[in-house]
């Protein structure tokens, strides 16, 4: 029964469809009754949605026949394909310029410029403008010529027949016309994929067709450039010549023209990595990490990286210093901000203070000031105002007499504080040693001193106890005031203060302190008793024990005819005198004061005292009287070891054999870190 049911239904579903079909070939006959004209192509209405099927009405003896025929679509070789709804066939991506549509691989001349080639290639329009490729001297340039021209026919020892053509290469194409030769490169089109392929002997190079086209409608107003969407009207930057613009669904792509610089010599125009016509060398610079710097300029980075600004091109590479370093008459050697590398820079003037405190101004002038407060050193005293060096006295160990606890400088909107045991501060902040902030500030630190190194050539020694060099550059002549005194190369006047009043030892002292520091708080004016007044008895023999020994040194007589020792050894008892509690080597505040005064006359000068002051090893150093100008350390591992083998030697403290030195203690090399 069920069966039978089946069978029924069926039957029915074919007779309905037999129906059905009758219904349309009716329409279709009717519509080819309206076949009047021979040669029209008209859409069947039941093919509407398809308009791949047509309709051909041809007159055949005394009927007509409407041929059904399919179109046949075209095997397109393109990565971006649009349909349009009212079409048959997809085709490559068109362009539209100008209010004009250009088919895919279509070229044009511009209507601005005659000279300029564009190319539609799969919604792309590319500047294919070919490059004029000079091949003489004295090339002329004709009116309706794009390129320039050469007299004869000839290229590379080739002749060329009049009105013929010889390809250089795969892009190079020369022609020669009315006995001129002129040449041109190709220029290739922008492609759509992000990895094109070249093949031998091809100019240019393709898109890999093994991948699936992208089809795309031919409404949209977005475009499709290298596997991306890009909305209308925004740009993408394509290298340093082309920008390229979304217009209504076409990527425009112009190329930025190079005019010649006339104001820049020939020679001094050169390529850059961010320019996209040659420029002239004082007008380059490079960016590194948000910096700007002008062409040839050198920067210095951590861990002893030199870099340096070439035609537009950051050039870095690890520092090589030279040994035996000479300089001429009113140079030495020291260090620019940054670099690992001693080299010879102008000659500075050093100011001095130590001990109880003893001071010896820029030029020349020596003097005692015991205050206990804060005091400035030196500074500029211009409408400048770039820097400030002041010092803490403390009174420590004694009652009548204090000592320098700690130097603060003022620069570049940093405030830098070198405390007791070489412990450094920036804006109250704790840092380890070596810092650097370049281009202003570079602190080293080499064994006992810590080294603070300025951009404007300003350099303090601080030996984490008591003792302080300030090193001015020429520069500042005439612009600075302080204890340190006003630089002007006279010392008599150094007690000048800046109205012009010149001041007694103790009132110069006073003058300089700072009135709103909190260490004045506890400040009491210092009574003008004698140095020695408190030193007697056995401590003053023990400090004339010392001190004698010291400065009647046979080592150093050659410098006493240059540099009297009388102060020297007076401030000495004076610093012995007070070292009861515990301190030692108070004495070497004197020497290394002397030391410092004898070097300028005597460069090589080798003092065993003055040794012994700067052999307080720390970190797993050991002092030793013969070692290697140029320490190592982790930062020079691989850059001085021409340096180990030198035979010229200095005292100083040095890691044991095996060992380098970073960060304040000697360690193994392979515990270095890593770069």
């Amino acid at each position: 029964m069920e069966g039978r049911i089946l069978y029924y239904y069926l039957f029915a579903i074919f007779i309905l469809y037999l129906k059905i079909g009758k219904i349309r070939t009716g329409d279709r006959r009717k519509d080819f009754e309206k076949c009047s004209i021979p040669g029209i192509d008209k859409f069947f209405p039941v093919m509407r949605w398809n308009p791949c099927f047509q309709c051909t009405c041809d007159q055949q003896g005394d009927k007509e026949l409407c041929r059904i025929k399919k179109e046949r679509c075209p095997q397109l070789e393109c990565s971006l394909q649009e349909f349009d709804p009212d079409k048959c066939c997809r085709s490559c991506k068109t362009c539209s310029y100008d209010g004009i549509t250009y088919k895919d691989q279509q070229i044009w001349t511009s209507k601005d410029k005659n000279c300029t080639k564009l190319q539609c290639k799969e919604g792309v329009i590319s500047d294919i403008t070919p490059k004029c490729v000079i091949t003489c001297n004295n090339p002329v340039q004709l009116k309706d010529k794009c390129c320039p021209t050469c007299q004869g026919c000839t290229h590379k020892n080739k002749k060329i027949k009049e009105g013929d053509w010889l390809r250089d290469g795969s892009c190079i194409t020369c022609t020669c016309n009315n006995g001129s030769i002129s040449c041109q490169q190709q220029t290739c089109p922008l492609l759509q994929c992000k990895n094109p392929i070249k093949e031998d002997g091809d100019c240019c190079p393709k898109c890999n067709q093994s991948k699936a086209p992208l089809q795309i409608s031919s409404k949209e107003p977005m475009c499709h450039f290298k596997d991306e969407q890009v909305e209308n009207k925004d740009t993408v930057t394509l290298g340093k010549c082309t920008t390229c613009r979304c217009q209504n669904g076409t990527m425009v792509c112009p190329r930025k023209r190079c005019t010649k610089d006339n104001s820049c010599p020939e020679q001094d125009l050169v390529s850059s990595p961010e320019h996209c016509c040659p420029i002239c060398r004082d007008k380059l610079s490079c960016n590194y990490m948000g910096t700007v710097h002008e062409n040839l300029k050198t920067w210095y980075l951590s861990g002893c990286v030199e870099c340096q600004c070439v035609n537009g091109r950051n050039m870095c590479k690890k520092q090589i210093c030279q040994k035996n370093i000479q300089c001429k008459p009113g140079y030495s050697a020291s260090y620019r901000v940054g670099s690992c590398c001693l080299e010879c820079l102008p000659d500075t003037k050093t100011c001095i203070g130590y001990g109880d405190p003893h001071y010896r101004t820029f030029d020349g002038k020596a003097y005692s000031y015991q205050g206990i407060c804060k005091y400035t050193l030196t500074k500029d005293c211009t409408n400048q105002k770039t820097f400030s060096v002041t010092s803490r006295n403390s009174g420590k160990f004694s009652r009548g007499f204090s000592w320098i606890k700690t130097i603060t400088l003022n620069y570049a909107n940093l405030t830098i504080t070198l405390g007791q045991k070489s412990k450094i501060k920036i804006n109250g902040e704790s840092v380890r040693i070596p810092f650097l902030y370049y281009p202003y500030i570079d602190i080293k630190l080499s064994k006992r001193y810590v080294y603070v190194y300025t951009k404007d050539g300003i350099t303090i020694k601080w030996d984490g106890d008591s003792y302080v060099e300030v090193s001015l550059p020429k520069t500042l002549m005439n612009k600075v005031c302080g204890l340190c005194g006003n630089y002007n190369g006279n010392p008599v006047d150094d007690f000048k203060i800046p109205n012009g009043l010149e001041l007694n030892n103790d009132d110069f002292g006073e003058y300089w302190r700072l009135k709103e520091s909190k260490a004045c708080k506890r400040h009491v004016k210092l009574l003008n008793r004698p140095q020695l007044a408190t030193c007697t008895g056995w401590r003053l023999l023990h400090a004339h024990r010392i001190c004698s020994k010291t400065f009647f040194d046979r080592s150093i007589g050659s410098c006493r005819w240059h540099v009297p020792t009388g102060i020297y050894f007076q401030d000495c008892l004076t610093d012995v005198c007070q070292c009861n509690f515990g301190k030692q080597n108070c004495e070497c505040g004197a020497i290394r004061s002397y030391f410092n005064r004898c070097s300028t006359f005597i460069p090589q000068l080798s003092w065993k005292k003055k040794e012994n002051c700067d052999s307080s090893c720390s970190g797993g150093s050991v002092f030793s009287t013969c070692g290697p100008r140029c320490e190592q350390t982790c930062d020079t591992l691989n850059s001085i070891e021409a340096c180990a083998t030198n035979t010229n030697c200095i005292p100083g403290c040095y890691c044991p054999a095996g060992f380098v030195w970073h960060h304040g203690k000697c360690i193994p090399p392979f515990h270095c870190p890593f770069n």
